[in-house]
């Protein structure tokens, strides 16, 4: 019974498997015409993707698929047409299908009737889209636009390379000691003194290697190298067609010393930057010298009360940026005893005279030699608009090109437009973003010192260290030099604080300098690399916090605020040393510590509603600078005090009020701001007594009125013969006749008790002698000329002027007219400086004006002499080739003579209603 079970249900078993599989039909056993329309798998081409032969099978058919044309991968712009052939499964059958029954999405769709065939016709696949866009405005300022951070730097390397090639590798150069390869033998000095005070090449990739940006900022270096591959694309591209390389190549036969760029020459161009503009102190060799010198004229106490007097620890008449507040307790009047060895005058003296002979070739080559920079940000309350604004004019020195071009950088959470330094990073260091507009001044406070070294007299290169001989570093370092068949080599040394700098084996002396921020350099700097991702005042003050050299930063943002920062890391003296002398580098005066950043300096939304920054000291008993002998009383930054105060008062300030603010500072005359005032009442006093001195009394007048002329009081304006007239001269006689008279009284006041170099210095940092002409009793030198004797002295020399003027201008005082100072540019490469001409101006060779608007800030700018570092080959008059500058060469100086300026472009419609050149990146 059992065995009949079980073959019922195995036989039912195969009954049931065979009756499942049986094919469909219509109930009377036909097939079934295929019902799914919609073919599946089979897709719009896209450019890049791989075609599809063959798709999922569907539960009535399955397919193959051919194209035509028979690319793989797709290409861009490219119809193309699918011809796709079904198959039916068991049970089914085409029979029956309408025509143009099938779909296919994205396609247009045939088939005949009962066909298998289906033709899927697609539109032309799209363009590719590009990595990254550079579109170039009227002015020839790029902006790259990129959907990463990577793609923006590439593109930011690419421009600069575009317009700034040769500065880009003359600055790499300089920073790492290696210009004599380029320029041949005449730059061999220069390069030793960079190499011997900085790093070589291997050194520069090594401060990059051990670089770590830190959580959060992991970004910057894929930057960087970005950057750099966009600067050796357009090196590339430039050797392919010569077109493309900067003349002074092709001129000079140069082309086979163009190198690719490396992350290392960034890091030598921040090194620079963080030296020459941030790198502020050092000048204890410079204060000494003058201590011995005021010694051995009036002995060491009263050479000392004067050398106090000229070197103040703190001025209590230095302007400060941040107002009512004081950081600490004032600094001690006097002179710190000395124990010091013998005889470093003269090598300080050398040490000086080297880096004067630096000075000079480095602006004989266009680079950067000096510092400056103003800022004013104003808030919200005091603006017409509601919006607040700001005022930015970084002072780099004027050169052409310019030490800075202009770029704009567009995505991936930055939006901002601005100053950068060619090959120093895809950043912009000062400029208008979405959120806010930045600047920054340099700070002058002290973060490098001079330590003196004991040598071992029986192998100097040892140096005497906590009571025992230490080794110093010694480095051979080669040079190749064009047209030199032989590399010269050469050896410096280090301490182990950093480079020596000056050494006197003789002497048995040496010294080196100290700073916090050596071989550091690239993360000292970082804050600047991080300033246009910030959205908010608290991101731009976490970005200062990481700053190591000396800089003031300020700014502004759409929220209503306002900023300032002293930012740096300032090494604390040991109890008992001066901070205006070298410290001893055998372990006796150690640093205490280094200073936190929560100890700066700052001022967030003040209650003035203004704050004002030109150099100038930043807050009352700041302790940490050598002395405040440039930052004493008679400051340029109180020309720009006073014109806010004015402006400020009515609370309705607007952009042009903050250009007549850096108007005033650009034309503005330090010297007469501190002294036409007393003059004239020393001169008012003489002639009520002598009302027969018409001389006197003619000049008094003519002072008068220079010194309440309008619009520009005790300035250098020139009215009466308006730029660009030939012979253009200022227009006030008591401008020429005061400053003849100033030659002569500083003289007549201070000789005898300076030599003539330190009275040079007194005429540009006035303290002194506005102390000496107060008859200031708290000066600690005590034979100063007063009362009558300093009076007649005051006289005297205003007779002398005269008599000098009438020789050199005849005897009508009216027409005793200064001629117009024109500014000079420092040539850097083949592009002529000669080929403009505009009066002198102490503002910004870069300048931004903000109000700080939404959705977007307004800003403008001008940046002397124009985006363009280039010569260009053109056919003039068909003629051979012949090199022309850039149309974006000199196009900004016509803007900048004019106190004009050209607008910021923050979005991307902005940039291309005034677009000039596009250019389109896409992956390989």
């Amino acid at each position: 019974m059992k065995k009949v079970l079980y073959l019922i249900i195995a036989t039912l078993l195969v009954m049931g498997l065979v009756l499942t599989g049986c094919p469909p039909s219509n109930g009377n056993g036909e097939l079934q015409t295929v019902t799914i329309k919609a073919i599946p798998g089979v897709t719009a081409p896209a450019t890049g993707a791989t075609p599809v032969t063959t798709i999922t099978a569907t539960a009535q058919y399955t397919e193959t698929v051919t194209w035509a044309p028979a690319h793989d991968p797709f290409e861009a712009e490219t119809a193309y047409t699918a011809t796709i052939t079904l198959t039916a499964k068991e049970g089914y059958t085409f029979t029956g299908v309408d025509a143009n029954f099938f779909t296919v999405s994205g396609a247009t769709t045939t088939n005949t009737a009962g066909s298998d065939v289906v033709i899927a016709v697609f539109p032309a696949t799209a363009p590719p889209q590009p990595l990254l866009t550079i579109i170039r405005d009227d002015y020839g300022v790029p902006h790259v636009f990129a959907e990463t951070k990577e793609d923006l730097a590439f593109g930011a390397g690419y421009a600069t390379a575009q317009d700034r090639l040769w500065q880009a590798d003359v600055l790499r150069r300089t920073a790492s000691g290696r210009l004599a390869e380029l320029l041949g033998p005449g730059l061999l000095a220069q390069d030793k003194e960079m190499r011997a005070l900085w790093y070589n090449q291997a050194e520069l990739q090594e401060i990059y290697d051990n670089w770590d940006p830190g959580t959060g900022y992991e970004h910057l270096k894929p930057m960087i190298e970005a950057y750099v591959d966009g600067i050796n694309l357009y090196i590339y591209e430039a050797l392919l067609d010569p077109s493309l390389l900067p003349i002074e190549y092709v001129a000079g036969k140069l082309i086979g010393e163009l190198e690719y760029f490396t992350v290392a020459d960034v890091v030598a161009v921040t090194v620079l930057m963080a030296w020459r503009f941030g790198g502020t102190g050092g000048n204890e060799g410079d204060i000494y010298t003058a201590l011995l010198t005021l010694q051995a004229m009036q002995g060491e106490a009263l050479g000392g009360a004067v050398w106090s007097d000229l070197f103040p620890l703190n001025d209590l008449g230095a302007p400060v940026t941040i107002p009512d507040q004081v950081f600490g307790e004032a600094a001690a009047a006097g002179l710190t005893l000395l124990d010091l060895p013998d005889d470093l005058g003269e090598l300080f003296q050398e040490y000086s005279e080297s880096r004067a002979a630096q000075d000079e070739l480095l602006q004989s080559l266009g680079l950067p030699t000096k510092f400056g920079s103003n800022a004013v940000p104003v808030r919200p309350e005091l603006s017409a608009t509601g919006n607040a604004l700001q005022l930015g004019g970084p002072q780099m020195g004027y050169s052409i090109p310019q030490i800075v071009m202009e770029i704009g950088l567009h995505g991936d959470g930055i939006n901002a437009v601005g100053m950068s330094i060619p090959s120093a990073g895809p950043f912009i260091l000062i400029g208008v973003s979405e959120y806010g507009a930045w600047t920054s001044t340099t700070g002058a406070s002290d973060v490098v010192d001079i330590r003196v070294l004991v040598l071992n007299p029986e192998n100097p290169t040892q140096y005497l260290y906590d009571g025992a001989w230490r080794d110093m570093e010694a480095r051979i370092e080669t040079f190749h030099v064009r047209g030199l068949s032989e590399p010269v080599t050469e050896t410096f040394y280090r301490s182990h604080y950093g480079p020596i700098v000056k050494m006197d084996i003789d002497a048995g002396t040496a010294f080196t300098l100290h700073t916090p921020f050596y071989k550091n350099e690239i993360r000292a700097e970082q804050g600047w690399q991080l300033f246009q991702e910030a959205t908010n005042i608290d991101e731009f003050e976490a970005a200062v916090e990481l700053m190591w050299p000396s800089h003031n930063f300020v700014w502004t943002d759409t929220e209503g605020n306002i900023g300032y920062w002293h930012a740096g890391r300032f090494p604390v003296k040991p109890e008992g040393a001066d901070r205006r002398l070298p410290l001893m580098g055998d372990g006796t005066q150690e640093w205490v510590r280094i200073t936190e950043p929560d100890e700066m300096p700052r001022s967030i939304n003040p209650e003035q509603g203004w704050l004002t920054n030109w150099n100038n000291k930043p807050i009352a008993d700041w302790p940490y600078a050598e002395s405040d002998f440039h930052w004493g009383e008679g400051h340029r930054v109180q020309v720009l005090m006073h014109a806010m105060t004015q402006l400020a008062a009515g609370g309705d300030l607007t952009s042009a009020d903050m250009n007549e603010v850096n108007q005033v500072g650009g034309y503005h005359h330090t010297a007469g701001m501190s002294f036409v005032g007393p003059l004239i009442g020393v001169l008012t006093a003489y002639v009520g007594a002598n009302p027969g001195d018409a001389e006197v009394a003619a000049a008094l007048g003519q002072l008068a009125a220079w010194a309440t002329a309008t619009p520009l009081p005790v300035s250098y304006a020139d009215f009466v013969e308006p730029w660009p007239t030939p012979g253009a001269t200022y227009d006030h006689a008591g401008l020429t006749i005061f400053d003849a008279w100033y030659d002569k009284v500083v003289a007549k006041v201070l000789g005898g008790v300076l030599p003539a170099d330190l009275i040079a210095l007194v005429k540009d940092n006035p303290s002194l002698l506005i102390r000496i002409l107060r008859e200031d009793e708290n000066l600690l030198y005590p034979l100063y000329p007063k009362g009558a004797a300093l009076n007649a002295l005051i006289v005297s020399a205003l007779k002398e002027a005269i008599a000098d003027l009438k020789v050199m201008y005849g005897a009508e005082m009216s027409t005793w007219l200064t001629p117009v100072r024109m500014q000079t540019y420092d040539a850097q490469g083949a592009l002529p400086a000669d080929a403009f001409s505009h009066p002198r101006m102490n503002r910004g060779t870069y300048n931004q004006i903000a109000e700080l608007s939404t959705p977007l800030p307004q800003g403008k700018s001008v940046i002397p002499p124009g985006q363009s570092g280039f010569m260009e080959l053109r056919i003039v008059d068909g003629r051979t080739p012949t090199p022309v500058p850039s149309d974006h060469a000199y196009d900004q100086v016509l803007l900048y003579a004019s106190w004009t300026y050209k607008p910021m472009h923050l979005s991307r419609s902005a940039v291309e209603a005034v677009k000039t050149w596009q250019r389109d990146f896409f992956a390989e």
